[in-house]
């Protein structure tokens, strides 16, 4: 199967691909980008291969423990990278046929982040399986797979200032809040509770978006004439790591929880 993602450009779509491309290499099981274009009405949209379901469209009973525990692992790779996704939601995380799970949602991820903005993406990871499968297993999952070390460290993340809007309004519709869900997580790991991070998010402006992701693209491919998205794909496939590494520090931020 097929799933096509529509970004509002070509810078998006680009900045998408790189980073995509740059997990993948690192070991993280991601939704592999088959193609991309242009719509006539002018939006650039991705095209990934996959035989998979978001998270969010699955019933607790169809999510094995094994693709909680495989969406973890991959965000522990992700964070060794330095890889912060920014947005995590049940639309962007993955469950292939075969039960295992896959990442496809890099709009707003960054490389070279801040330890913060990583422990705000596994703060974040915990609350969206939690919808997903519920607090009784998401819980417990966590902790096994990544320790009660790391899970603790992310705890103070753990608030509504690092969740996507959506992903808030679920958490609202449901009978337990996210002070009950880092109580048990705290219950679990064994840990006393810690004050919350001070959290903000920050815009860069978008023409400094654009003006540097336009220098990535200069410097990766002027040897190249009549460049499109899909030339870009596969020159980056073919790119060294140090290459993609490069490309994606000069990439600009979109969503980022900091310390105030």
């Amino acid at each position: 199967g097929e799933i096509v993602r529509i970004s509002t450009g070509w810078q998006q779509a680009q900045h998408e691909a790189f980073v995509s491309l740059f997990a993948e290499r690192g070991g993280v099981p991601v939704m592999p980008v088959v193609a991309a274009g242009t719509a006539p009405e002018g939006d650039a949209f991705l095209v990934l291969d996959a035989d998979a379901q978001p998270l969010a469209s699955l019933a607790p009973e169809q999510i094995d423990d094994r693709a909680i525990e495989e969406l973890w692992l991959a965000f522990e790779r992700l964070g060794r990278l330095g890889v912060a996704m920014g947005r995590v939601d049940g639309h962007g995380l993955f469950v292939r046929a075969d039960g295992s799970a896959a990442l496809g949602e890099f709009a707003d991820a960054t490389v070279a982040a801040e330890r913060s903005m990583v422990l705000a993406d596994k703060a974040q990871l915990l609350v969206v399986t939690a919808l997903a499968v519920g607090r009784g297993r998401a819980v417990p999952i966590a902790a096994r797979t990544v320790g009660n070390e790391a899970l603790e460290e992310a705890l103070p993340y753990l608030q509504h200032a690092a969740l996507d809007p959506e992903v808030w309004h679920a958490v609202k519709a449901r009978d337990w809040s996210l002070e009950e869900l880092r109580v048990m997580a705290e219950q679990e790991t064994g840990s006393a509770p810690k004050e919350l991070e001070e959290l903000r998010r920050v815009t860069w402006g978008s023409i400094l978006k654009l003006a540097l992701i336009g220098l990535v693209a200069y410097a990766l491919f002027s040897a190249i004439s009549n460049i499109g998205i899909d030339t870009i794909i596969a020159e980056i496939q073919s790119a060294s790591k140090g290459w993609l590494v490069a490309a994606l520090l000069l990439t600009p931020l979109a969503q980022v929880p900091q310390r105030s």
